[in-house]
Parts: structure tokens; C-alpha cells; sequence
């Protein structure tokens, strides 16, 4: 049977069904406004401290529910737009050429951005639309754009099919596109990620001026700049299918599972090498591999189980089941949760967590402008060689918290967190990865602990929370100091109206403070002729004071007002203030940085239809 005949009788038997469920029609829009500057005190320092670009966005959002429409048919529309100012459109955001472009280096203060340099435009951001239809009792079809909640939320294009097994099991199958899960606009939504040498323009400069041992790099007597900003090939097929279960079992043991196959669009994630035919050449890295990414087999188990009244377990599993690394967990999440004491005065929870972060190297695949060997040129002054590696992180973490009630309403809480990281694949670069240099100085371990006290309306109604935390990070020590206080409004159950004001000190002092800044290092423009692409091993880059030399206070001030006339209208004002004092130091510029949010959104829902 053809698709689109399969469609209309889908449709046919929609319309001809009777409408003896309950049908509801609710229309919700939410409207959000953000904006965000940064300014020194006494002036800009040199180099400025303060970020120089303004952050400010308004989004617009709707999401239309429908379910059991005329017996049959549910519906969702949820769609977004996104608009923040930009040098370029009204909703670009900064690109990876303009940000180098002599307009913003010269004003640098009118411009307004939101998500970094590589924002783009989100005009149409389509989160889902589809359509769900009641086939047979216990048999549904959903078509369009989605999200497989039990496959790992994937976001796909295409159809589904559920079937009921009785009260206890329900089957699926899903298959179809598989759109980029960081674009936020439609017409990107299949465009291949930009990287990897796919950059428009002249890419292939003549750099064979050898490097010059003693004075530097020997400028190159004609060089052209890429023309264009980094753009992909064009759209490329992104396909994604698989099988989802949902099971219950005697009221105290529920969970989903899904098995879905993966293969994304654009060029694989590989590391980069040296050319050892390339020496004495200020480009001597080996092409890119523009190779597509490899296909993916995931699998994922969430579960959730109260074998006693007082006990909750959770767990929620992702298997990265055909990686470029071989099988392997990319999440893992296992808690539990105790109550204890008559009333369950005490509660007790641990927690364990892991993450291999494949989606933060599928994400900074994106920002891999150009790895051809010969670079960019960012405007004839200079020449950028992209020999960044991409490698997975493995994060390890576990937690134990705690919450006692003493009084009434009032509550001793505890919780501390022992947090462990390391690289994993540094093979692939064993020039950096595998360096002595390199290994001695990482940093793998930090934990904190937080104690504090939390009243949830003893005293007419104030609610209030005051704690301490300390935290050993992994290159830094803080001091958390915070207090909140809040009054709400209520009118029976429900809160019309809540004003909250929140205090927040952090003193951190980094393990680089009070170090020698680096002064150790000889500039690399005199090290050349050696070929590598990585690191000189005469050079100790690697100096803990390297990687931050601060050591000073941050102030935060909060006040946030929350209003709800009607069950169906939520309104929310929130600013911050933001003082960083960072204590002087020889070399470093430390004025006082000093930030403004403020946060705006009104939500409303109507209901079209309910009967």
C-alpha cells in the first residue's frame, strides 16, 4: 500500500469514528525576554575584563495540545522563534568570520548577540508536530516530527507505531529522518554540521615560506583570505529507527526501553596529525578526514521501582553499542531514596553518575572550522592552523544528600558530591595526550559539601534557606555563602503571588594565584623548524598557575517577583546583579566587573475545545 493511501484512511477513519472520549483543544503561549551587560570599575582595563557584547533575546513560543479529538486524533504544534540583534540580521548572532570583521573589533559595544559566536538564526524552530491516531483500540500510528522518550529522547521525522499488550506492555516502532539536535531552525535542521575543511572559499593557500628559526615566522608574500564564513556542503540524509517497549509491573516496578540505530549527517570526529612530509612549513598537518560519521547503535533502559513504601530506586542507562571506540556506557544514572522516622522526618539519598560525552564532541564538530592543512587567514594578517583534537571526557560522580525536619516547617540539610574526570581515546594524539608534561599536570579530582537550614513557612509564611558549601575544584578552591527569603501570596492551594530576594557569595582563589603567569614559557615564534603540530616538549605549558591565576569574590543579588491571577497565567520578573572583585595582582588586570540580567516571561493558556 502507498504511504499517502495508508495516510488518507488513516484519516477516513478518524472522521468516521464517534466521539465518546473526552476531547480537549489547549492553546499555550509563552513570551520570554533576556538581556545581559557587563561594565568595569574605575575604566576597561587592558586587555578588558568585561565582555564587550550585549546579550539580549526575546523568544516567542506556542504549543497547541490536542487529545482524543474526535475520538481518534491527537495533536501537537510546538514551534519557537528566537530573535536577538546581531552586526549581520536581526537573528544571527555572531558567525565565525564576523566576529574577526574590523566593524565589531572597532565597536565592539553595539553589537547584541545570544548563544555565542556561532548562533545562527532561529526564526522557525519547529520542537514537534504530529499527528496521533487511534487505529485500532489498542493500536496507535503518530506521524511527523517527535521525540522518542524511550530512545533516549531522540528527535526523529517520520512515523510511529505503538501497540497496547494488555495493562503491562507496550511495543514500538519508529523509523525516519534524524534531524541536527543542535539546530534551531528549520531550514537547517538537515545541514550537515561545518567542519572538518566543508568552509566555502579559498582553502588551499600556498604556505611553503619556511619557518624562520630566529626572528619569527617569515611572512608569506601573497596570502588570500577564505572568502566566505564556514558553510556546510548542503543538506545530507540523517536517518534514525528502532524499537521502544514501556512495561508495568504489579504497581511498583515500571520503565521503558529502546534500541535505535543512528546515522548522522556531516563528517566523522577524528584527531588530527602531522604531515611528516611537511617540515619547516608554518602548515604541516595531514588532510582532514572528511569521512562521514559512523553509524551508531544505541540502547536505553529506564527504570523506576519502590519495592518497599520507603524506598524508591531510579535508573536510567544509555550503550553506545557501535562506537568509533567499540561498546561502551556514554550515561549511566542510579539513585535511591529512603525515608526514615515516623511522619518520614529523614530523608536519605545517594546518587552515582557517569558521562562519555558524545554529544559534546558531535556539538564542538561545529566550531572545527577548516582543518585543511594550510588554514585560514583571518583578514591577510595572520594565519590560523586548526589542530584541535576531539576527545571523549568520561565524568564519574557521586552524591549523598540528606534532609531532616526538626521543626514544623523547618529543615537541616546535607549533601556532599565527589566528582572524578579524565580524557579517554588520548592514544589517537599520543604527541599531547600521552605526554608526561601533560599527564603530570591534570587534575582529575574535586568534591564539595554543603550544609544548611531550610524553613518552609514557620513564621507567617516567610520561607527561608541559608547554607554554606565548600568546594575543591579541580584547579580552584570556593567558598559558597547563600541566603534566600521569599513571601507568597496564597489564596486556598494556590499561590497568586510570591517575591523572592536571594544574597550569594563565592570567594575562590585559583591553584595558578599569586603564580609567575607563565614566565617559564619561551615564545613559540622562535621554537619553529621542528615540524610538530603540537607540542614543543622543551616548553612547560603546562604550569598549574596556566590555567587561572584569580583569586577574589563574587557578589550576586537576586529579586524575583512571580505573579499567577488565574490558574491559566503565569507572569515572571527576575534580576540579578553580579560584583566580581578580584584581589590585585602583579600582571594581571583587576578591576570590578560588574553584571546586569534581568529575565521576563508571561505564559497563558486558553482552552479551545473541551468537552
Amino acid at each position: 500500500m502507498k504511504p499517502y493511501a495508508l495516510f488518507l484512511m488513516s484519516i477516513a477513519l478518524v472522521w468516521s469514528a464517534k466521539a465518546e472520549a473526552r476531547e480537549e483543544l489547549r492553546l499555550r503561549v509563552s513570551l520570554t525576554g533576556f538581556y545581559y551587560q557587563e561594565q568595569e570599575l574605575p575604566a576597561l582595563s587592558t586587555p578588558a575584563l568585561a565582555a564587550q557584547t550585549r546579550i539580549g533575546m526575546g523568544d516567542a513560543r506556542i504549543v497547541l495540545d490536542g487529545r482524543e479529538l474526535l475520538g481518534r486524533l491527537d495533536v501537537r504544534l510546538d514551534v519557537r522563534s528566537r530573535i536577538s540583534g546581531s552586526s549581520d540580521t536581526a537573528a544571527s548572532g555572531f558567525d565565525f568570520e564576523n566576529k574577526f570583521s574590523p566593524q565589531i573589533a572597532a565597536a565592539p559595544t553595539n553589537q547584541v548577540a545570544y548563544r555565542g559566536y556561532l548562533g545562527g538564526p532561529e526564526f522557525i524552530d519547529l520542537r514537534e508536530m504530529y499527528l496521533r491516531i487511534l487505529l485500532r483500540p489498542r493500536l496507535r500510528l503518530s506521524l511527523g516530527r517527535m521525540f522518542m522518550v524511550e530512545a533516549d529522547a531522540q528527535k526523529i521525522d517520520g512515523a510511529r507505531l505503538q501497540l497496547e499488550l494488555g495493562s503491562s506492555w507496550e511495543l514500538g516502532l519508529f523509523a525516519g529522518g534524524a534531524p541536527n539536535p543542535y539546530s534551531r531552525y528549520l531550514l537547517s535542521d538537515y545541514d550537515a554540521p561545518c567542519g572538518n575543511g566543508v568552509a566555502a572559499g579559498d582553502t588551499q593557500l600556498n604556505l611553503q615560506n619556511p619557518i624562520a628559526p630566529a626572528s619569527g615566522v617569515a611572512a608569506p608574500a601573497q596570502l588570500a583570505a577564505a572568502g566566505e564564513p564556514c558553510r556546510p556542503s548542503g543538506p545530507q540524509l540523517a536517518l534514525t529507527g528502532g524499537l521502544t517497549a514501556r512495561y508495568r509491573w504489579r504497581q511498583w516496578w515500571w520503565g521503558t526501553l529502546g534500541l535505535s540505530g543512528a546515522f548522522y549527517g556531516g563528517d566523522g570526529v577524528s584527531a588530527v596529525e602531522r604531515d611528516p612530509t611537511l617540515t619547516d612549513r608554518i602548515g604541516n598537518l595531514a588532510l582532514a578526514n572528511n569521512e562521514r560519521d559512523a553509524p551508531r547503535v544505541f540502547l536505553s533502559w529506564t527504570t523506576q521501582a519502590s519495592p518497599i513504601k520507603r524506598l524508591q530506586l531510579f535508573a536510567d542507562v544509555v550503550f553506545d553499542l557501535a562506537g568509533s571506540s567499540g561498546a561502551q556506557v556514554t550515561r549511566a544514572l542510579v539513585s535511591g531514596n529512603l525515608r526514615l522516622f515516623p511522619g518520614d522526618r529523614l530523608h536519605l539519598r545517594a546518587t552515582y553518575v557517569y558521562l562519555s560525552s558524545l554529544a559534546i564532541g558531535m556539538y564542538l564538530r561545529n566550531f572545527l572550522y577548516n582543518r585543511n592543512p594550510n588554514g585560514t587567514t583571518l583578514g591577510g594578517l595572520g594565519v590560523v592552523e586548526n589542530n584541535l583534537t576531539l576527545l571523549r571526557t568520561g565524568r564519574n560522580e557521586a552524591r549523598l544528600s540528606g534532609d531532616l525536619q526538626l521543626l514544623r516547617a523547618l529543615h537541616l540539610f546535607a549533601e556532599g558530591r565527589l566528582r572524578h574526570r579524565s580524557l579517554l581515546d588520548g592514544e589517537q594524539n599520543p604527541d599531547v595526550y600521552l605526554d608526561a608534561s601533560y599527564q603530570e599536570s591534570q587534575r582529575n579530582l574535586a568534591g564539595d559539601v554543603t550544609l544548611g537550614l531550610r524553613d518552609g513557612g514557620t513564621v507567617r509564611g516567610l520561607r527561608s534557606t541559608l547554607s554554606y558549601g565548600f568546594l575543591q575544584g579541580f584547579r580552584s578552591q570556593s567558598h559558597h555563602l547563600r541566603a534566600l527569603m521569599s513571601y507568597s501570596v496564597r489564596r486556598t492551594e494556590r499561590e497568586l503571588a510570591t517575591l523572592e530576594a536571594e544574597y550569594a557569595a563565592l570567594a575562590t582563589a585559583d591553584e595558578g594565584a599569586d603564580g609567575a603567569s607563565c614566565a617559564n614559557l619561551v615564545p613559540l615564534s622562535i621554537q619553529g623548524g621542528d615540524g610538530r603540530a603540537q607540542i614543543d616538549p622543551r616548553l612547560s605549558v603546562f604550569l598549574p598557575d596556566c590555567f587561572g591565576r584569580r583569586r577574589g569574590v563574587t557578589h550576586e543579588a537576586g529579586l524575583t517577583f512571580t505573579l499567577s491571577p488565574t490558574p491559566r497565567m503565569f507572569v515572571l520578573l527576575d534580576y540579578r546583579f553580579t560584583a566580581m572583585l578580584t584581589d590585585p595582582q602583579p600582571e594581571l588586570a583587576t578591576p570590578t566587573v560588574l553584571g546586569h540580567s534581568l529575565l521576563l516571561r508571561l505564559e497563558g493558556s486558553i482552552d479551545l475545545i473541551r468537552r
